[in-house]
This record gives structure tokens, sequence and C-alpha cells, in this order.
């Protein structure tokens, strides 16, 4: 149990480096990560990997856009005993939940550009579209809902 989480936090920590190419006014990065979705008993989405990518442009020496496009894939696992395991078993999936993200946002570096670490703060919005399948007759889930 003590190698698993050994591993998680290696990933988190690899994950979470970023370089910055600051000569330049135009970034490119990808990045990945791990999603899943809560709420409710019935389902039992495991954690599945995403992938993305940032398109960014320098505006000032501290001040940088960034667009941000996301995908993920997650299945709910019936024979899984919690929520919270690694991949799961798409043969025993009665939901497929598929989504793209994309974010545009505006962001202010706090510290020099050359220091080695930074940290930003900015303002960004995002949009998500997503929908639901039953992963054996590859059917869309059609969710109705009412106003109000």
């Amino acid at each position: 149990m003590f190698k698993r989480w050994m591993i998680v936090g290696l990933i988190v920590v690899l994950a979470a480096s970023t370089c910055g190419a600051y000569d330049n006014k135009y970034f490119l990065g990808f990045n990945g990560g791990a999603s899943t979705i809560t709420g409710g008993d019935s389902a039992k989405f495991t954690l599945r990997k995403s992938f993305g990518g940032v398109l960014g442009y320098r505006l000032g020496e501290r001040w940088f856009g960034e667009l941000s496009v996301s995908t993920h894939s997650n299945y709910n696992d019936t024979a899984a005993t919690s929520s919270f395991s690694f991949g799961g078993e798409e043969a025993n999936a009665t939901r497929k939940w598929s989504a793209t993200r994309m974010g545009l946002s505006v962001n202010h570096l706090l510290f020099a550009p050359e220091n080695r670490f930074n940290m930003s703060l900015g303002v960004g919005t995002g949009l998500m579209v997503w929908k639901i399948l039953d992963p054996d007759t590859d059917t869309t889930i059609d969710v109705r809902g009412t106003l109000n």
C-alpha cells in the first residue's frame, strides 16, 4: 500500500513540474493527470488518465495568456469495491463518460520571470462538453432536465 502512495506522490510531483521559455512570445505545453466523477451511490467511476495541451502567448514581462484543451474518458466499474481505485475494468462498465474541456486564462507572474520557481495568479473561464454513453450499444444516454 505504501508503494502505491509513493508512486502516486511521484506522479503528482512530476506532473506539477513546469519550465518556462521567457525569451519567446509563444509557448506550447502538454499535461496529463487523473480524473474521476463523484456523486451518487451506484456509479463507481474509477480514476482514469486524462491528457491535454496548452498554447500560450506572452503579453508582457509578467503577463501571459493561455488557451488549454484536455480530454477525459471514465468508465463506471460496477465490480469496483470503492470509487478510489485506478484504471477499472471496461468490461464491467455500464456507463462511459467522455468529455473535452476548453479553457482560456490570463495570468500574472508573482515573481521575476528569471526565478527558478515561480507562481502566477490569474483569471480564466472554461467550457466542458461531455456525454454519457452505454458502452455495450455505443449509444448516448439522454439526460432530460427541467427548468425552474
